[in-house]
């Protein structure tokens, strides 16, 4: 089937299908021309996105902190896998990073104390803020 979807006009210039069938589900080629904007007007948002966005520029820097820091994928390339089950990345893929997991802080939280700080105290999340898969959802 792979090679079917190549063939196509649509996916010829798409260089995840032709990487493989797991590199398929991605934005740029489900979503070609999607524009990135707000949903909901500011006014109109929740707390806690209003204080995600103004301290964007703490997750930002720390994010790309990390991805400078483990340029070999040993360490926490490592942990990230570790957090993770059956999503677990491979390097340069992308991957869930989690800093506070019920209300605690995670063992991220030692390359990202700034941003860990920031999440840690927020009444949004506490120790039932979790992620959680509906019934019957297929991955």
């Amino acid at each position: 089937h792979l090679s079917t979807m190549r063939s196509l006009p649509f996916f010829e210039g798409r260089q995840s299908v032709r990487q493989g069938a797991y590199r398929s589900n991605h934005n740029d080629d489900f979503l070609p021309r999607a524009r990135h904007r707000p949903v909901w007007p500011r006014e109109h948002w929740p707390p806690l996105a209003s204080y995600l966005e103004e301290h964007a520029h703490v997750f930002l820097e720390e994010l790309l902190r990390l991805v400078h820091a483990d340029q070999e994928y040993d360490e926490i390339f490592v942990k990230v896998q570790q957090q993770q089950t059956e999503f677990t990345p491979l390097p340069r893929d992308w991957g869930l990073l989690d800093l506070v997991r019920s209300g605690n802080a995670t063992a991220m939280c030692q390359y990202t104390p700034a941003s860990c700080a920031l999440l840690q105290h927020r009444p949004e999340i506490n120790e039932r803020c979790f992620s959680e898969r509906v019934p019957n959802a297929g991955v």
